[in-house]
């Protein structure tokens, strides 16, 4: 009887065995059917088959077997399925390939898509530059020191924009490694997320220091409109973890990424055309406008509302006077404030006017000085370079108005 029991389960083995195997070809021949017609969105496929062909993919896998043995597909079948459909990660975890998203390219290494919120969300991604001269092989080029790091952070009023796909070649010539953050927009952003997601690159960053040939004990952050508030923002929240409105606590750093070990603060603001001020923004005539104007969320979104709490820094504001999107008053309200805070100015600050200014797009010429007072600000205050004389406010004239 023993040896009857035996042969039946040796069998059914077999037959289950035979079904797998089947099962899985039958998968494999299928699934190149279902790529073809799969729609990549940040996360998800979506099926678009025609019903007719839905019918015959659902009529293939139900084929009713020879035998009525109940079939379970093994865990192995399942892991390398799902390994065959899973989007793939943007970085690779392993220290080994630190290179895998780098290319040699102008004299610099160039790393795209870098996930620094472990999340496979694009909106979360980093691109980074770090110079190299004069090399032809990747791994020759962590031989040639450690770089200080400017972040750019970009605009698009918190619903649009993306970092950057180029450098800013003047930064890079100085010396810096050259950071541009994606983060997250519209409602999947609504404060506090996209400062916890600025936060969460910038520790990326002081993480990753060895593997990426960075020095980041003082970092440097730039942006223009909504990026230049949220540079903004970042600096007048450095230091801080949360901070209290009208008896409502605000999470300021947030968890977003494994790093929570590292610092997020900046070292160094410049602030391009951004608002400080969203409970005066709202009361513009044109121009952008908060879509929520809740007073505790104006107040939380306005730097002013920070400044001074945490740490001291340098801060320098560039503004067109004839902006009619941030208008220039939110520059006033940021110098005047800065004023308030440092009456005896112990930390730089200055504000350069654009005369004819708009809301960004001047013309080249003030664009090629305000790139320069930006790289010299930054070599003051982030390489600690004492031959560059201090910057004053002062007025640029812009032959263009945007």
């Amino acid at each position: 009887m023993f040896a009857i029991n035996k042969k039946l389960i040796k069998l059914k083995y077999t037959m289950s065995k035979n079904l797998t195997t089947n099962l899985l070809i039958k998968l494999l021949i299928i699934m190149p059917s279902l790529f073809i017609s799969c729609s990549d969105t940040n996360s998800d496929f979506k099926i678009q088959n025609q019903q007719n062909s839905s019918n015959s993919v659902l009529q293939t896998i139900r084929e009713p077997s020879p035998q009525p043995v109940k079939e379970t597909v093994p865990e192995p079948v399942k892991e390398a399925v799902k390994e065959v459909i899973q989007k793939p990660k943007l970085q690779t975890k392993n220290p080994k390939k630190i290179f895998d998203n780098c290319i040699l390219k102008d004299n610099n290494i160039e790393c795209i898509d870098l996930d620094y919120a472990n999340t496979n969300n694009i909106r979360q991604t980093l691109n980074l530059w770090i110079p190299c001269k004069n090399k032809k092989v990747l791994e020759d080029c962590m031989s040639d020191g450690s770089y200080e790091v400017i972040v750019h952070v970009h605009g698009g009023g918190f619903v649009a924009g993306q970092k950057r796909e180029s450098p800013n070649i003047s930064l890079l010539n100085s010396g810096f490694a050259y950071a541009s953050i994606n983060y997250r927009l519209g409602a999947e952003g609504l404060f506090p997320n996209f400062l916890h997601d600025q936060k969460a690159a910038i520790r990326w960053l002081r993480a990753n220091e060895k593997n990426y040939n960075l020095t980041t004990e003082s970092i440097g952050a730039y942006g223009n409109s909504a990026g230049g508030a949220s540079v903004g923002l970042l600096a007048a929240t450095s230091g801080l973890q949360n901070y209290i409105i009208n008896e409502r606590s605000i999470n300021l750093e947030g968890n977003v990424g494994e790093n929570l070990q590292y610092s997020s603060d900046i070292q160094a603001a410049a602030n391009f055309s951004g608002h400080s001020d969203a409970i005066k923004l709202t009361q513009q005539p044109t121009g952008a406008k908060p879509r929520v104007v809740v007073p505790n969320f104006l107040a939380a979104i306005s730097l002013i509302t920070y400044l001074g709490e945490g740490i001291p820094m340098p801060h320098l504001i560039i503004h067109g006077d004839k902006d009619q999107v941030v208008y220039y008053e939110q520059a006033l309200i940021y110098l005047n404030k800065l004023q308030e805070i440092y009456p005896n100015q112990t930390v730089e600050y200055n504000l350069i006017t654009i005369e004819n200014g708009g809301h960004g797009g001047w013309d080249p010429s003030v664009g090629q000085e305000t790139n320069n007072i930006l790289k010299n600000f930054f070599l003051r205050h982030i390489k600690n370079f004492t031959n560059i004389p201090e910057e004053k406010s002062r007025t640029l004239i812009s032959k263009i108005t945007n």
